[in-house]
């Protein structure tokens, strides 16, 4: 793909365009594991790379559920807001909804990312340092995105 060189050479190695093989039809269940979190970033980043077109054969491969507008995905639940560990759910929270956001024409991932963003924002105001002092930029950037998918 001609996107492929230029993203390839900024270093961004998990991406390369469109992807095959055990790249597609990722299961949601995975969007659980740690290493998997960057299915959404890795969808957002091909979202700027490539055409509408080619964006949208890409995405309905790599994610059908999400295509097809039937991805369930719970937001992630901080047990003890004072664990520095714990509190970096409601930072995949904020990034899950700053991903589906963009998302033309898919009610899916527009009503996902508000649940998630939703759910934490909240939550960051309770005093605590662990998350505080951090998680406010994160909730700015969900904003940003879901007003800028709203133009």
């Amino acid at each position: 793909h001609p996107n492929a060189p230029n993203v390839h050479q900024s270093g961004l190695s998990l991406v390369q365009a469109p992807k095959t093989g055990s790249d597609r039809a990722n299961p949601v269940k995975m969007l659980r594991t740690i290493s998997q979190i960057l299915l959404l970033q890795e969808l957002d980043i091909m979202r700027k790379v490539l055409s509408e077109a080619e964006f949208a054969t890409w995405a309905e491969a790599f994610l059908p559920d999400l295509h097809h507008q039937k991805l369930s995905l719970e937001p992630g639940q901080v047990k003890d807001r004072s664990d520095g560990h714990l509190v970096h759910l409601d930072g995949v929270n904020f990034s899950r909804a700053w991903c589906l956001y963009p998302l033309k024409d898919n009610n899916n991932a527009y009503n996902l990312a508000t649940e998630h963003l939703d759910y934490s924002l909240s939550k960051i105001t309770d005093g605590d340092y662990a998350g505080q002092h951090w998680l406010g930029s994160f909730a700015l950037y969900a904003f940003k995105t879901k007003s800028e998918a709203s133009r």
